[in-house]
């Protein structure tokens, strides 16, 4: 290891409770200002008077930007530092925030733009800063922030329309809303500007992050395995967000039925958000994690298939089950399998980079599928193989190496 990583010492989690603080209030920008869109997107589409077409532009730019920023996040660290880069994104964040409900689409656009670069800047560095800090409870802190990552985003999502309708701003207040939190955040943070040197000294990344550039990472049996994980767990939700309930309805349940379905999704990716990092940061065979995953996604596409109402359900918790326990898990593992911050960012990048590429295009592919075969069949088959990926993708994933060590013959 470096000698930045043998500057960590054990701390008791609640010992460091600024930093927790920190870890939390940033968690609870990270998915929000994107799914409150759309809940709010048919007053949206009114306001701004756009097609279907632009509508769903709004929901997939994000995703194109994260693809297209996170694998030069580690340079922007190395050019100033984890915790400025960090201050840098919340202060997107909050600017996106205003700046989208100021005007007309293009100012709609702009806004969004910059909310997906600073989520894209936290989503990559948000694990090495929990190395940093928290090496020793790697996976209860990944849990806490997963869980309030996706705790906050539900509950957004869930409000979102009776916060717009509370105001005479509308959906510009139900999205506008949430820069108060960014502001906390951006204040929260500053103190990490002002740290004493030796505590700066940790939050430097060293000239070893060239060693971690896409290329190099590209390389890596590891890095393509984790990101196999997260590319997988990425296309099923995002396609499920944009066509669960229309699939439902294609298995019979009514409409306002399948949107309760659908809700139970999302709430039981709360709990294994919270679990999963734990589990895997314990077990000594991790393969177990592989198995339980393999299993959700397996036993929960194939109920897919069926149409008795509590199949279908069933079907949803445990679809939910494996989206959580991924995206936890591939979280945790940016930081256990690496053995110094450099590498950590810089498999985080390459990871959400490719996946979340994938992800933009999983809605549209299901979109086709459904327009060619006029059935979810098609589509389910193509989950079940996806969830396959992805349990052959954590399986290796597990297997005991780091990045530094899959990449140790590059000098």
């Amino acid at each position: 290891m470096n000698s930045i990583d043998n500057q960590l010492n054990p701390h008791p989690i609640f010992g460091e409770w600024k930093f927790l603080i920190s870890i939390v209030l940033i968690a609870t920008m990270m998915r929000v200002p994107l799914t409150v869109v759309g809940s709010l997107m048919g007053d949206i589409k009114s306001d701004l008077m756009i097609s279907n077409t632009v509508a769903g532009l709004l929901t997939t730019i994000p995703l194109i930007i994260f693809g297209l920023v996170s694998p030069y996040v580690i340079r922007i660290v190395q050019v100033s530092s984890l915790r400025h880069t960090v201050f840098i994104a919340i202060i997107f964040i909050f600017l996106g925030l205003l700046i989208r409900v100021m005007g007309d689409i293009y100012m709609f656009i702009a806004g969004t733009i910059l909310i997906a670069v600073g989520i894209a800047f936290t989503n990559v560095a948000m694990p090495s800063f929990v190395m940093l800090k928290f090496p020793f409870q790697i996976g209860i802190i990944t849990g806490i922030y997963s869980t309030t990552m996706n705790l906050v985003s539900g509950l957004g999502s869930g409000f979102a329309v009776p916060i717009a309708h509370s105001s005479e701003y509308g959906y510009k207040f139900g999205l506008g809303v949430w820069a108060a939190l960014a502001f906390i955040a951006l204040v929260v943070w500053i103190r990490q500007l002002f740290l004493n040197p030796k505590t700066l000294a940790r939050f430097v990344v060293n000239r070893e992050g060239n060693k971690f550039t896409f290329k190099n990472i590209a390389r890596s049996k590891l890095a393509w395995a984790i990101t196999g994980l997260f590319g997988g767990q990425s296309i099923i939700f995002y396609s499920l967000v944009a066509w669960a309930p229309t699939m439902l309805v294609d298995k019979g349940i009514s409409l306002h039925a399948a949107g309760y379905y659908f809700m139970a999704l999302q709430l039981i990716i709360i709990p294994t958000t919270f679990v999963f990092p734990m589990l895997i940061a314990r077990l000594e065979n991790q393969k177990v994690i592989a198995y339980l995953i393999g299993s959700f996604f397996l036993v929960g596409f194939l109920l897919f298939f069926m149409t008795h109402p509590i199949l279908l359900f069933i079907a949803m918790l445990l679809i939910g089950s494996g989206i959580g326990a991924s995206f936890s898990s591939c979280m945790a593992l940016f930081a256990l399998k690496a053995e110094t911050h450099s590498g950590s960012i810089g498999m985080s990048g390459f990871a959400q980079s490719v996946g979340y590429i994938f992800a933009a295009v999983g809605p549209i592919l299901m979109g086709l599928l459904f327009d060619l075969f006029d059935s979810t069949n098609m589509n389910i088959i193509i989950f079940l193989i996806i969830g396959l990926f992805s349990f052959v993708s954590i399986i290796v994933a597990t297997e005991k190496t780091t990045i530094e060590a899959s990449l140790s013959h590059i000098k």
